[in-house]
Parts: structure tokens; C-alpha cells; sequence
């Protein structure tokens, strides 16, 4: 009888296990920017899975008692976290996520602890690294949450527009930093976390980080290939919207105009201070 139990139960537990969605096409993972479908699993589903690597893994356990604090929204990311800690890289430079450190705990554990509290209170930034693991391969992903957690995102409230603005520059950033990718190194896993942290601060404004893919088009289209015109997005979303806002539509033609002149524009420098050309 008791054995019956048992297959059943492990039988049950099988069956409610999701397939881990990173190695689902086999152990070769791509590597760089990448493009992965959301979850659209029930919430139901993946509270399943969760639970059955609780049985493993002691911090996963914990984080089921508090489960249900957490907003439902998130429970993937949290799945996510899981799966991507029962991945190992066969390089020198992998991210164990269960391995502990001086305090005694592993980084799985305090990505997990933290996730209920921030899923309310700054849930923005949970957007945020849901949105690059879509988007970047499984080292970068593992590099991003380590760092970001580093952090206690909950208290960061003040950050929460700028976390969201970020969201829509998360593709064009992981091809711009990630590819080609580098086996070897994690110089592009940090220029990428460097990148998006310099952005989220409070000396920028929300209303710029959303305006950088439409810059960046604007670019690209009115722009023969061989210019190169510099854009430093550090200073453009340090700018004054209403400034920006007026002289944003200069742009398409000062940039055709200095094209057919072999010159370049340093468009963050228009935008930001030149009220109108001269």
C-alpha cells in the first residue's frame, strides 16, 4: 500500500512538472540575445512545478510557505529562477545559483525571499528581469537576476517609472551588448546590467528612457550606413522632456541634411540643448 503511495505520488509529481523551458529543444543553448515566448502556463500549473522541486532544493521549499504572498503575476519569474538554477554551463565562468555564500545563503535563496515583498511593492523591476530573461541567453539571465538582487529592489520605489520605461529597450540592448557573444567572459553580461543600471537612476526621466527606440529609428532611418552619429543615452534621458519634445521634430532633417554633408550630429547634444537650429 504504502509503496502504491509512493509511485503514485511520484507519478503525480511527474505529471505536474512543466518541461524546464530553457532546455526544452536540448542542452544547446544559444547564446546572446534571444528570443523566448512568454510563459502562458496557469497559474495553477506552475504552482505545481514549483512545488516539485521543492523536494530538492531546500530554498525552493521556503519560498513555497510564502507563496502565497506573493502577487500571481509573478510566479513565472519565480519558476524561471528555479530552472535557471538547475542549469549548469559547461564553462569556467558559471553562475551557480545554489551554491552559499559567507552568510550562509545561496543566491537562488535570496532571489526567492525577496520575490513576494517586490512583486508589490516594485513590481516594475520584476517587468523588468522577466523581460530580459525573454530576450537574452541563459548566462546573461543568471548574471542579471544575481546582480539585481544584490539589491533590495523593494526599497527602490522611487526607481518603479524607470524600471518600467526601460522594458521596451531590453531587445534592441541584448543585440546591441550580447552579440556576438563571448564563451569565455562575463565583460558583456556586466556592460549589459552597467548599462541598464546607469538608466534606471533618479536623474533620469521615465518620458526619455521610452523615447530611446524611437531616437534610435529616427537614426536609422534618415542616416546613410557609413555615418555614424553619436547618441550618448546617458545624457539624452538625464534631458528636459519639453526641450527634447521640441526639437525632436528638427531631427529626421538635420540628420539627412548632414548626411548629404558627410558630417555627423551629436543627437543627444541637439536634443537635449538645442532649442532650435541656428
Amino acid at each position: 500500500m504504502s509503496l502504491l503511495h509512493s509511485i503514485t505520488k511520484h507519478s503525480s509529481n511527474a505529471l505536474n512538472k512543466l518541461p524546464n523551458r530553457f532546455t526544452e529543444n536540448g542542452m544547446f543553448l544559444k547564446m546572446g540575445a534571444v528570443k523566448r515566448t512568454p510563459r502562458n502556463n496557469s497559474n495553477s500549473e506552475i504552482i505545481e512545478t514549483i512545488k516539485s522541486y521543492a523536494d530538492k532544493t531546500p530554498e525552493v521549499k521556503e519560498f513555497v510557505s510564502h507563496i502565497g504572498e506573493m502577487d500571481p503575476k509573478y510566479l513565472g519569474l519565480a519558476l524561471d529562477t528555479i530552472e535557471l538554477s538547475n542549469i549548469s554551463l559547461l564553462t569556467n565562468n558559471n553562475i551557480n545559483f545554489l551554491t552559499k555564500s559567507n552568510n550562509n545563503k545561496s543566491i537562488l535563496s535570496t532571489i526567492l525571499e525577496a520575490l513576494p515583498k517586490a512583486s508589490k511593492e516594485n513590481p516594475e523591476a520584476l517587468d523588468l528581469a522577466q523581460t530580459v530573461i525573454n530576450n537574452s541567453d541563459v548566462r546573461n539571465s543568471k548574471y542579471f537576476l544575481a546582480k539585481l538582487f544584490s539589491f533590495n529592489i523593494s526599497d527602490m520605489k522611487e526607481l518603479r517609472p524607470q524600471f518600467g520605461a526601460i522594458k521596451d529597450f531590453i531587445p534592441n540592448l541584448a543585440k546591441e551588448i550580447l552579440n556576438p557573444p563571448n564563451p569565455i567572459s562575463f565583460e558583456k553580461n556586466k556592460n549589459f546590467f552597467d548599462f541598464i543600471q546607469n538608466i534606471v537612476s533618479p536623474e533620469s526621466k521615465a518620458e526619455n528612457i521610452k523615447r530611446i527606440n524611437k531616437i534610435s529609428q529616427i537614426i536609422d532611418k534618415n542616416s546613410p550606413r557609413e555615418i555614424q552619429h553619436p547618441f550618448y543615452i546617458d545624457e539624452f534621458v538625464k534631458g528636459d522632456p519639453k526641450i527634447i519634445n521640441e526639437n525632436l521634430d528638427y531631427l529626421p532633417d538635420l540628420l539627412t541634411n548632414a548626411g548629404y554633408e558627410g558630417k555627423t550630429v551629436d543627437v543627444s547634444g541637439f536634443l537635449t540643448k538645442n532649442i532650435h537650429l541656428k
